[in-house]
C-alpha cells in the first residue's frame, strides 16, 4: 500500500487528541490481560494467574506496534501477529521484558504487601507498573525505528530548524572564525529579507571583533532598520548608546527622526523632543515639518506640561503650513489644552 508518514513516538505524541487515543488503545491490551490475571492470582490460583499474565503480556508489544503502525483504531489490533514474525529477534526481547516484568512486579508487590501498610504497597505497585510500561514503550519505539520502513512507513528525516547558512555560521563561530562570519553577515544585510535579528548579530560581531569605527558608521542604517520594523525598545537602546559615545548625536535624516520620535515619544519623551526640535533651522525644506512640530507640541504640552512652549510650535505650524488638515489639528490641540 501507499506509504504513510509517521513520527517515531516521543513525548510530543501526547500533545493532541489523536495522541491520547493511541496511548489509551495501546494500554488497553495490557489492562485486559493484567486485570483477569490479577483476579486469578488473588482469588483462584497464584500459578495460574502468573501463567496467564506472562503469556498474555508477551503479546502486548505486538498490539502496541499495531496501533502505532496502523493508526489509532481498534481494528488495528488485527495486524498484531505480523510484527511478531517480521522482527522475531527484536520482538522476543520486548515480549520477554513484558512477561518477566510482570513476574518480577508481582513478586515485589507481594513482598511489599507483607512489610508495608496497604496504601503504601498500592503506591509501590502503581510505580512499578508505570516504570514497566515506560520501559516497554521505549523498547517498542526502538523496534519501530529499526523496522518501520519495512512495515511500509516513511518515518521521514528530521528537518533542521535553522537555515543552512545560519548553521554554517554557527560552526564557524564555534571555530573562532569571526571575520568570516562577519563578512557573510554583512553581505546578507544588503538583501531585502534582512531582519532586525540579522542586524543585531552583525552589530554584536563588530563589537566582538573590536571594530568600533565600523560599528558607529553602521548605526544610522541599523537604526533605520529597527524603525521600519517598529522595534522601538531596541532603537532607543542604540540611540542612547550612540549619544553616550558622541553627545548630541542624532540621525541625519529628518524623516527618520520623525518616525523614531513617533515610536518612542511615550517611553522616552525627552529623547523625542531632542529628535524634533530645531528642525526648521536644520532642514527648512522638510516636507513633514508641520507634522513633526505638531508632535513636538503634543509632547511638550501633555507630557511636560509646557503649554506655553507648545503654543509657540502651534503658531509656527499655523503661520508656515497651509495644509487644512494641519490647521485643524492646531485648533483641536488648542481646544484640548484649554
Amino acid at each position: 500500500g501507499k506509504a504513510r508518514k509517521i513520527a517515531v513516538p516521543g513525548w510530543d505524541c501526547l500533545s493532541d487528541m489523536a495522541g491520547w487515543r493511541a496511548a489509551l488503545l495501546q494500554a488497553l491490551p495490557a489492562l485486559m490481560v493484567m486485570v483477569p490475571a490479577g483476579f486469578m492470582l488473588v482469588w483462584v490460583s497464584v500459578s495460574a494467574g502468573l501463567l496467564i499474565g506472562a503469556l498474555g503480556l508477551f503479546l502486548v508489544p505486538a498490539f502496541w506496534l499495531a496501533i502505532q503502525v496502523q493508526g489509532a483504531q481498534p481494528g488495528s489490533f488485527a495486524a498484531a501477529l505480523t510484527y511478531i514474525f517480521s522482527a522475531p529477534r527484536d520482538y522476543l526481547v520486548a515480549g520477554l521484558l513484558a512477561s518477566v516484568g510482570w513476574l518480577l512486579g508481582v513478586a515485589l508487590v507481594a513482598v511489599a504487601v507483607d512489610v508495608m501498610p496497604l496504601p503504601l504497597a498500592q503506591g509501590v505497585a502503581g510505580a512499578l507498573a508505570a516504570l514497566w510500561w515506560l520501559a516497554l514503550a521505549c523498547l517498542c519505539g526502538d523496534i519501530l525505528a529499526r523496522h518501520g520502513r519495512l512495515w511500509g512507513l516513511d518515518q521521514g528525516v528530521r528537518k533542521a530548524s535553522a537555515p543552512l547558512e545560519e548553521r554554517r555560521q554557527w560552526v564557524q563561530l564555534c571555530a573562532g572564525r569571526f571575520d568570516k562570519v562577519l563578512l557573510s553577515t554583512g553581505k546578507s544585510l544588503t538583501h531585502k529579507g534582512a531582519t532586525v535579528a540579522d542586524w543585531q548579530r552583525y552589530d554584536r560581531l563588530l563589537e566582538i571583533t573590536g571594530r568600533e569605527d565600523e560599528r558607529r558608521s553602521q548605526a544610522p542604517a541599523y537604526l533605520e532598520k529597527m524603525v521600519l520594523a517598529s522595534a522601538w525598545s531596541e532603537a532607543l537602546v542604540l540611540l542612547s548608546r550612540e549619544r553616550e559615545i558622541t553627545p548630541g548625536w542624532l540621525p541625519a535624516s529628518p524623516s527618520l527622526r520623525l518616525a523614531l520620535a513617533r515610536g518612542i515619544h511615550k517611553q522616552a519623551p525627552k529623547m523625542a523632543v531632542a529628535l524634533l526640535k530645531d528642525l526648521h533651522d536644520r532642514y527648512p525644506d522638510f516636507s513633514e515639518l508641520g507634522d513633526a512640530y505638531l508632535l513636538l507640541a503634543k509632547i511638550l504640552a501633555e507630557q511636560f506640561g509646557l503649554a506655553g512652549k507648545a503654543e509657540q510650535y502651534l503658531r509656527f505650524v499655523e503661520s508656515q503650513c497651509r495644509d487644512a488638515k494641519l490647521r485643524k489639528q492646531v485648533a483641536d490641540y488648542r481646544a484640548a489644552w484649554g
